[in-house]
């Protein structure tokens, strides 16, 4: 192998909708704890629907301290009584909207 061969770049690995929920979520958790502002969140959150390869996700949490579990699944709150039932938040990822909520146990997909 010559050296031009051992400088060829891999293109860089497309980001899945799963990947960038998971983000948003991870920066929802920052939120909460009080890292991001709010208007830091929404940017962040707008770029991470916008995102196509995984490194432009990764540079969304750079900044931000090690990794955050967030639930694999989103949390139901449709129990809740009516009065205590979220307000719902709009989220646009291109073609599409995203619809989502929050409760007490924090965001949720309705």
């Amino acid at each position: 192998m010559n050296d031009s061969e051992e400088h060829i770049t891999r293109p860089a690995l497309r980001a899945s909708d799963a990947e960038r929920d998971q983000v948003e979520a991870q920066l929802q958790h920052h939120y909460a704890v009080g890292r991001p502002t709010l208007p830091e969140l929404e940017e962040r959150v707008a770029a991470a629907y916008e995102a196509r390869t995984r490194e432009q996700l990764r540079a969304l949490l750079r900044d931000l301290p090690g990794e955050v579990e967030v639930p694999a699944s989103p949390i139901s709150c449709d129990r809740l009584p009516p009065a205590d039932r979220p307000a719902v938040r709009l989220a646009s990822r291109g073609d599409h909207w995203v619809v989502t909520g929050w409760c007490p146990a924090g965001w949720y997909k309705p």
